[in-house]
């Protein structure tokens, strides 16, 4: 979680840990199942995205650039490997009643971003 930061309040640390687990961890994953795929003719990527890939961020900036590079890393693998048998598409499911909101230190959480998220139609 980015505590609904913009870019002014954001660290450099959780720019990098944000983007490690939202981007990275789904780009090496593809790349993984992609050589795979290509050895027993084809497969399905599915990548777990967020409305916040779609839209301007209902979270802070870390979180949906993340979100959004994601949606591009999904139509770029679909489309370098559409003639080889291999579909990758992005689920982006709204918000979904977890735990999350208990897990963040509110001392960190941006007070703007939270309210402004927290106004937002369910």
């Amino acid at each position: 979680m980015d505590y609904m930061q913009g870019v002014g309040e954001l660290s450099d640390d959780i720019w990098r840990r944000v983007l490690s687990i939202n981007l990275d961890g789904p780009m090496f994953t593809c790349r993984r199942a992609v050589r795979y795929m290509l050895t027993h003719g084809g497969g399905s990527i599915i990548n777990v995205g967020s409305t916040a890939s779609l839209h301007g961020g209902a979270a802070g900036a870390a979180y949906t650039a993340s979100k959004h590079a994601l949606v591009g890393l999904t139509r770029s693998t679909a489309w370098m490997y559409a003639k080889k048998g291999i579909r990758c598409n992005a689920i982006c499911p709204g918000g979904t009643a977890t735990n999350i909101g208990e897990t963040m230190p509110q001392d960190r959480l941006d007070a703007a971003g939270a309210a402004r998220a927290a106004s937002l139609p369910r």
